[in-house]
């Protein structure tokens, strides 16, 4: 049966191999290593050195290790959700059994000490900080209260004392006193010898804990980068793609265009020079201004997909912005906003285009999210460092996952067909490019508070 078992938690495929199973899986591995040793341990202590002490209740100490151990492959082999906490609480077990069996040898001398040192190494190579920490501070106390108070550098058992007096060992009463003072003078090196095993062994304990746990945050930190970097070129390869194919159809329907513009106006100007119809002559204007939209929505799509189109920067004051904003609403959607400017007149130097598009996508996706729940607050507010626009909605808000992804290229929470999921992407790329942020209060039921903001000293800000 245990055979049974031991091939099915080898044998597992890896989608049950989650990071808290194989730590587990890793400590039950080392658990033998530990039995072997106090087996060990307990056969040196009792024939070699004829320790005074009781036999059975270090086995059943020992044997305590192997059925937990033998239990916990069992339910390993039954797919259970293993905790971190588990792991942990495990390991404050085994050095628990450690010090009440370090305690019948009851020797400070006793080189199986290490196991402590290993075990703080395991718990800070395995578990989290917290807990790593909680492990290291518990093992430390165990060993310190085995040496002051459990444990001796010079133990001998009465039944080695006979066998010495029974070999005639013992020198004759005349010069007892001597070797008592012998014994003593050895017993003495032996206890400074110990203090001093204690001073390294503690030192090594804490010194090899935290320095594990500093250098696996710093691994840990190193491999997130490293992670968040192969994401952000991956979504900069799909935005390239995108850019790439929005570009090309932008570029192939602006030459039938041109000429349909170019023939349109000339259409346009004979009929107004030779007095055609009136309906003619409005629908040929109104085919010159369905082409000036078309390369409109050719423009945006290029924007859309991250094609930089060469855009310059203008000077101009913010008010002017917030008067242009209106324009680029729909007039159904202009009505639900409320505009609040509390820094007056403040010149800055952006691309203008690319700032109102940033900002009408923030406050489309507000008004989309209100659904006629409340007006859709839109502030522009001044620190001593930044220049911030702040669009509240009103709306169902956004969980902590929500908020974590809502700047991931392609994630949208909208139906299929109305939303790419690359504007709020596209609006922090934008702001990180002044030296700013884009910035999420939200909590569902209670609405969000978008917040774009932009170093003053990046947009060369001149307040007049």
């Amino acid at each position: 049966m245990f055979s049974s078992v031991l091939s099915k938690i080898f044998t597992r495929g890896n989608d049950l191999e989650t990071p808290d199973r194989v730590t587990f899986s890793w400590l039950l591995h080392f658990r033998w290593l530990t039995v072997a040793s106090l087996f060990f341990l307990i056969s040196a202590a009792y024939n070699v050195f004829e320790v005074n002490a009781s036999l059975l209740i270090s086995l059943i100490l020992v044997m305590v290790v192997v059925a937990s151990n033998i239990a916990f492959y069992v339910l390993l082999a039954k797919e259970e959700v293993i905790s971190h906490r588990l792991t942990t609480a495990v390991m404050v077990f085994d050095v628990s059994l450690l010090t009440a069996l370090f305690t019948q040898i009851s020797c400070s001398l006793n080189p199986f000490i290490i196991l402590y040192i290993l075990y703080v190494f395991l718990g800070a190579t395995l578990l989290r900080f917290r807990d790593a920490c909680i492990l290291i501070c518990f093992s430390v106390c165990c060993y310190a209260v085995f040496y002051f108070f459990l444990s001796d550098p010079m133990v001998m058992g009465d039944e080695a004392f006979r066998k010495v007096a029974a070999r005639g060992m013992l020198p004759p009463q005349d010069y007892m006193g001597a070797f008592t003072f012998f014994v003593e003078n050895i017993k003495a090196d032996l206890e400074s010898y110990s203090n001093l095993l204690f001073a390294v062994v503690l030192l090594a304990m804490i010194t090899i804990g935290f320095l594990v746990i500093k250098m696996k945050k710093s691994m840990d930190e190193q491999q997130k980068m490293t992670k968040d970097y192969e994401t952000i070129k991956i979504r900069s390869e799909k935005l390239a793609s995108l850019a790439t194919l929005a570009a090309g159809a932008a570029h192939e329907f602006s030459t039938p265009l041109s000429t349909i513009a170019v023939a349109s106006g000339e259409m346009l100007h004979y009929l107004r020079e030779q007095g055609g119809s009136p309906d003619m002559i409005e629908d040929t204007r109104l085919i010159r201004e369905q082409i000036g939209r078309c390369k409109e929505i050719l423009y945006q799509m290029s924007a859309d997909a991250g094609e930089n189109l060469g855009e310059n920067a203008e000077t101009f004051f913010v008010s002017e912005i917030i008067n242009e904003i209106p324009k680029v609403l729909s007039s159904e959607l202009y009505g639900d906003v409320s505009f609040v400017n509390k820094i007056g007149d403040l010149q800055v130097t952006m691309p203008v285009r690319t700032l109102l598009r940033t900002l009408r996508g923030v406050l489309k996706n507000a008004l989309e999210a209100s659904e006629g729940e409340g007006p859709v607050e839109f502030i522009c507010d001044l620190t001593q460092t930044h220049l911030l626009f702040q669009v509240k909605d009103h709306g169902s808000g956004m969980d902590e996952e929500m908020v974590k992804r809502a700047t991931e290229p392609f994630f949208t929470t909208k139906e299929p067909g109305k939303g790419m999921g690359l504007g709020l992407y596209l609006a922090q790329v934008f702001v990180e490019k002044y030296d700013g942020s884009l910035e999420f209060d939200s909590e569902p039921g209670k609405g969000t508070t978008v917040t774009l903001s932009f170093s003053r000293h990046s947009i060369q800000g001149k307040e007049c």
